[in-house]
């Protein structure tokens, strides 16, 4: 079963359940979409409350706390915070980025920070608890997972028909989900940065600036629409300095860019914060990775089974993910397979980069449709180097269950369900909830 258009352009073609969804809707408020985080010694960052769990203890050159946000983005927040705290925006380590359009709660850990300092700052919508030290800072990577509480809305079908159709999905659910790199990773409402790191990658710099200032998309404000209009027909930046809403941070770092230093994309390309750099690279291999998923599934080839030249992700004792990587062949086939079996390892798809030993004619040829080689995944120029990786190609979630089903007081005509689940690092909500959901109107 095929996904919508918009969504097939991002690489995630094909729903993994066959059965239709309950339709609905998510998001209408920010207490819809509550993200928690899990630490890796399993402390769950919780939103509007402390966690009993986490004492103080004896200080280190690392404090841990729960970050809060209601409706801000994760750069966004730590930028905020290091500005009141007068540091670097690099003495704030944190494990990975968190949903804007939700109240998301995750652990960040500040380097010699002053406890009593940090306690009473006041910033709007971030609020900030579970003081704790730590050895080492956070980084990229360094949760467990995260925990949702999601609402669904404007569900027209009755209460019962809702649980039943959860309830069968879910069966389905159990066998594993095609771990896509959901929407978020691209840009919910202008999907646009793996295009931007694509023309990065081909050092098409001007390209790259283009698609991030004036790409257009219906679902931003009016403001923003007709800001990026007429910087596109006119390239006027004094011009686009005044119209651009202040909120769009980035695109007018970019663009005091390129008032100070004409033509030179490049640098307006470095004025973006080192991080935000990265993802835009790393939303390039996200696509190609979707690709490669899609492409499997286009084979018929199933995800659960193991193939003669699959990659395979040894796990850790908590059934995480590990660096060590083995690519399955003849001889160690049997044994891959029994890891497999009894939860050691999974089956793996490549993060494409500089590194990356590519088997598989398919992946080849996905590589020649995208016009790049390896080695465009490097640059001495940007400084970068993305040597690639590899990530699960199914993920289920955990602890999955209806908390309430009723009516939507929003909507009073219709149905709301709230659903309870944790998933493991790396796999995206909204890739499970498309699955419940499904478009009314599913394009076969």
């Amino acid at each position: 079963m095929m996904r919508p258009t918009y969504l097939r352009s991002l690489g995630l073609s094909y729903y993994s359940t066959k059965l239709p969804g309950i339709g609905g809707k998510i998001r209408q408020t920010l207490r819809d979409f509550i993200v928690e985080e899990i630490s890796l010694d399993n402390k769950i960052s919780y939103c509007f409350k402390e966690n009993s769990r986490i004492k103080l203890n004896q200080p280190t050159h690392y404090l841990r706390l729960s970050l809060e946000k209601h409706g801000v983005e994760t750069l966004r927040a730590i930028q905020l915070l290091a500005n009141s705290l007068k540091i670097s925006i690099s003495n704030i380590g944190f494990s990975g980025m968190k949903d804007k359009e939700a109240i998301t709660s995750q652990f960040i850990s500040i380097k010699d920070a002053d406890i009593n300092i940090v306690k009473n700052i006041k910033i709007e919508n971030i609020f900030l608890r579970n003081f704790q030290y730590i050895k080492s800072a956070l980084n990229i990577g360094s949760l467990f997972g995260n925990h949702f509480i999601i609402t669904i809305r404007d569900i027209e079908l009755s209460t019962e028909e809702i649980e039943g159709v959860i309830d069968s999905i879910i069966i389905e659910i159990k066998k594993g989900l095609i771990n896509y790199f959901g929407l978020q990773r691209f840009g919910k409402i202008r999907p646009i940065t793996h295009l931007v790191g694509k023309a990065l990658l081909r050092r098409n710099y001007e390209n790259a600036v283009k698609i991030y200032l004036t790409e257009i998309f219906p679902d931003e404000r009016n403001d923003a629409i007709n800001a990026r209009t007429e910087l596109k027909e006119t390239w006027d930046f004094e011009k686009a300095i005044k119209n651009l809403p202040s909120r769009l941070n980035y695109e007018i770092m970019m663009v005091k860019s390129l008032i100070k230093y004409p033509n030179d994309y490049k640098k307006a390309l470095e004025a973006l914060p080192k991080r935000l750099q990265s993802m835009i690279i790393y939303a390039y291999q996200s696509h190609i990775f979707n690709k490669i998923l899609s492409k499997r599934k286009e084979q018929k080839a199933a995800f659960s089974e193991l193939r003669i030249n699959d990659f395979v992700l040894i796990l850790d004792n908590q059934e995480l993910t590990t660096h060590a990587v083995v690519l399955a062949s003849e001889k160690n086939f049997s044994h891959l397979k029994h890891l497999i079996e009894i939860n050691k390892a999974v089956i793996a798809a490549p993060l494409i980069g500089s590194q990356t030993q590519i088997k598989e004619d398919y992946i080849k040829e996905i590589l020649k449709e995208e016009g790049l080689q390896l080695k465009d995944f490097q640059s001495k120029i940007l400084h970068f180097d993305r040597k690639g990786g590899f990530r699960p190609i199914l993920f289920s979630p955990l602890n999955f269950k209806i908390k309430k089903i009723g009516k939507d007081e929003i909507n009073p005509t219709k149905n709301k369900v709230i659903i309870d689940f944790s998933l493991k690092r790396g796999s995206y909500a909204t890739v499970l909830l498309d699955e419940i959901i499904k478009n009314k109107k599913l394009e076969k």
